[in-house]
């Protein structure tokens, strides 16, 4: 939007001085040439100032397919990981399970 109304560069420079920055669902969609190049200047301009959280359904080394520069990916990528801790969540879907249940009990209200 703000490359439409002239006020990118405000909103990019918002979001890069927020204490903390969660991204949900890295890497879930493609991004267009502009858009790497935004994420990549959030990453740099955020670099060890301050803190981001990334979430992604994709397996850590599917992230450099994200960028289609593999120099920009690698460039970001080195940012996020350094000083950067892994959380991996093992397990099955919640909304799945919660899905599986309703049915059940819809299944069973109607016997």
């Amino acid at each position: 939007m703000g490359k439409g109304d002239g006020t990118h560069k405000r909103r990019l420079s918002q979001v890069i001085k927020m204490p903390l920055l969660i991204l949900d669902d890295f890497g879930l969609q493609a991004l267009s040439e502009v858009q790497q190049a935004d994420l990549y200047q959030l990453i740099v301009e955020r670099y060890e100032k301050n803190s981001t959280i990334i979430t992604s359904n994709r397996d850590f080394d599917e992230w450099p397919s994200i960028f289609t520069n593999p120099l920009l990916g690698s460039a970001a990528l080195d940012r996020l990981v350094h000083r950067g801790i892994q959380v991996i969540v093992e397990g099955g879907s919640y909304r799945l399970a919660e899905f599986k249940k309703a049915c059940a009990k819809t299944k069973k209200n109607k016997q």
